[in-house]
């Protein structure tokens, strides 16, 4: 059984948040949530609260318990891109973009 929790339009870059998502992929939610809460990446937080709302998902809708879930699959796709500008010499203005993030994790009981 697969259950799928999204968070769409995370304010972080897709890069900053694959570099994490790669590296819980199959394995146990509770090892997964004990692991990023050590974490020192402030990608860590979203990962966190979007497994945890997965798990709590899984429990309230098909009654299986934590301990039971595997993460499947982590996907981190590119969202809205904000373009934004920055004064610099002259009177002119540099183009930034600020790349937000869709995340979705797919569980499997």
């Amino acid at each position: 059984m697969e259950i799928t929790a999204v968070a769409r339009n995370v304010r972080m870059a897709p890069r900053k948040v694959r570099v994490l998502a790669c590296v819980f992929k199959n394995t146990p939610v509770v090892e997964t949530l004990t692991r990023l809460g050590y974490v020192n990446r402030a990608a860590s937080n979203p990962l966190i609260k979007l497994i945890a709302s997965a798990a709590a998902n899984a429990k309230n809708v098909h009654n299986l318990e934590p301990g039971q879930l595997r993460i499947k699959n982590i996907t981190v796709d590119g969202a809205t891109v904000l373009k934004r500008f920055r004064p610099v010499a002259r009177g002119t203005a540099h183009s930034y973009k600020r790349r937000n993030s869709h995340i979705t994790v797919v569980l499997e009981g």
